[in-house]
């Protein structure tokens, strides 16, 4: 084999390895985004099943800042003393 043909396999097998690598991330990245949702899903079961969805919007109040999420819990506005 010459030279040419060496160096145009190395970058086809460089183009192969990125695209696993970008594919291996963005599978990673669904399989977390599966995770949160089936996690948040089981907790609005346990509390709709245990008659405790306020509780669970307490609990939510300190993480959620964006005022746009905290309507989906009937929150108020942050206030920065909430703790």
């Amino acid at each position: 084999m010459d030279l040419e043909k060496l160096i145009a396999k190395q970058s086809a097998l460089q183009k192969q390895i990125e695209d696993l690598k970008e594919r291996l991330t963005k599978q990673a990245e669904e399989d977390l985004q599966r995770k949160r949702f089936l996690v948040g899903e089981y907790f609005l079961s346990l509390h709709e099943s245990q008659g405790t969805l306020d509780k669970l919007a307490h609990q939510m109040s300190g993480f959620l800042v964006r005022e746009k999420d905290r309507k989906l819990f009937c929150l108020t506005q942050k206030v920065e003393s909430e703790t």
